[in-house]
């Protein structure tokens, strides 16, 4: 029984010295291959987030440009506080060219922090068709945004004749608003 009790400790401490074996030299290898593993992934993927971070910031910079440039074509169509004055003489000497008698209404500005805002804007004009719709079409090609929510057309009686052509007038009225920015 002595052997037998032998034999079955040396089996327990061969499979035990097997099992620690096979632990030692299997798994702890394995062990430390998915740990080098796991960081060498862990660096890709902060590799990975820093060049799409340089990627967006390039990308930033491009749209930068791109909107700044779109940023001053919309100033361009806000009509300079500080340039009221010309904005009237544009308009009386665009009525002048196209022999149009006009009138321009605007009221007193308001008092306001905005940087850009709307005001209304009143114009009226009588002359010859063509030449008050040639003088419409000229504003329009001014730059200026302009929005006219009313129009009114209406016989205008008759212009004085220099030449056999027609002497109808038209009177055409344009209400709506009209976008103006102030210096910052």
């Amino acid at each position: 029984m002595q052997l037998f009790r032998n034999k079955s400790m040396v089996t327990i401490v061969v499979g035990l010295v097997v099992t620690l074996a096979m632990i030692g030299f299997g798994f702890v290898p394995l062990y430390f291959g998915i740990t080098d593993q796991s960081l060498a992934l862990s660096e890709k993927r902060l590799d990975l987030a820093l060049l799409q971070s340089q990627l967006k910031q390039s990308e930033q910079s491009d749209n930068e440009s791109a909107l700044k440039e779109l940023d001053d074509d919309l100033n361009n169509y806000f009509i300079d506080r500080s340039e009221f004055l010309e904005f009237i003489s544009t308009i009386e000497d665009l009525a002048t060219e196209y022999a149009v008698a006009q009138t321009i209404e605007l009221s007193e500005f308001p008092e306001t922090e905005q940087l850009v805002f709307e005001h209304p804007i009143n114009v009226m004009l009588s002359g010859r068709f063509d030449q008050v719709l040639g003088m419409v079409d000229e504003m329009e090609n001014q730059g200026y945004y302009l929005n006219f929510e009313t129009v009114n057309v209406s016989r205008g009686g008759s212009l004085p004749s220099i030449d056999s052509g027609d002497t109808t007038a038209i009177k055409l009225s344009l209400s709506g608003k009209s976008f103006w920015r102030q210096q910052p």
